[in-house]
């Protein structure tokens, strides 16, 4: 038997959000690889209006597609302006390593 690695790709990345203050948000992309990637979001928030910037990485609600295919989705409830900034879903996979987009 043959098994054939394939490293992750962000094949639909995430898109611009723009919510009012107290909505939820949605980000989602979708990662492929073989075998199936780990996916991961990265948020970057700018504190007040400086440049000073806090980096915090969580898991989401991720499915499986098909062929190695992983829907992610990012959920957050009730937005508030300290949410603000930029969003970056990465995909972690055993061949090729490590690809991320953001916005």
């Amino acid at each position: 038997m043959l098994d054939v690695y394939v490293g992750p790709v962000i094949t639909t990345p995430p898109e611009n959000v723009t919510v009012r203050e107290f909505e939820p948000a949605s980000f989602s992309c979708v990662v492929t690889a073989r075998p199936t990637p780990m996916v991961d979001w990265t948020v970057r928030r700018t504190i007040s209006d400086t440049l000073n910037l806090v980096s915090s990485t969580f898991s989401s609600t991720a499915a499986v597609g098909l062929l190695g295919q992983r829907n992610a989705t990012l959920e957050l409830d009730n937005v508030t302006f300290a949410d603000r900034g930029s969003y970056t879903c990465s995909g972690d996979g055993v061949a090729s390593g490590f690809v991320s987009n953001g916005v």
